[in-house]
């Protein structure tokens, strides 16, 4: 009693973010590690190269939580998980809990961070006060 390879959206998603992580290692590699790429190349990669980590990033959530839906439908079609039975309610837990680490990661991506080197009063410039 075997499923179909590719049968579902979680499958396609999954495959879609293993693709996608791996040309994302492989360009930052060759971009980043190797010296060979000027630094303007770098500095105008530098976003992109961002942008289709969180993109990834989560693509992996949304593949996590389709196949927690998608395996708590298969469980309930077979009659091995009530509606509303203790399975139900850690699948969801789990669903939101995911939900929220994804939340908090692209967030703490996104927000400006705050250098733990610049202790103090910020320095003027001497031109401007005089």
């Amino acid at each position: 009693m075997g499923f179909d390879n590719l049968h579902s959206s979680h499958s396609w998603l999954g495959l879609t973010t293993i693709i996608l992580f791996g040309l994302q290692l492989i360009i930052g590699f060759l971009v980043f590690f190797i010296p060979r790429f000027p630094n303007y190349i770098r500095a105008r990669g530098l976003p992109w190269h961002a942008f289709m980590g969180l993109l990834v990033y989560l693509s992996a959530l949304a593949s996590a939580e389709s196949g927690i839906v998608e395996l708590v439908a298969l469980l309930q079609g077979r009659n091995l998980m009530g509606n509303f039975g203790p399975e139900g309610k850690v699948a969801n837990c789990l669903g939101l809990s995911l939900l929220v680490l994804g939340a908090l990661v692209v967030l703490s991506a996104v927000l400006p961070s705050h250098s733990s080197t610049s202790v103090g009063p910020k320095q003027t410039d001497n031109a401007l006060s005089t």
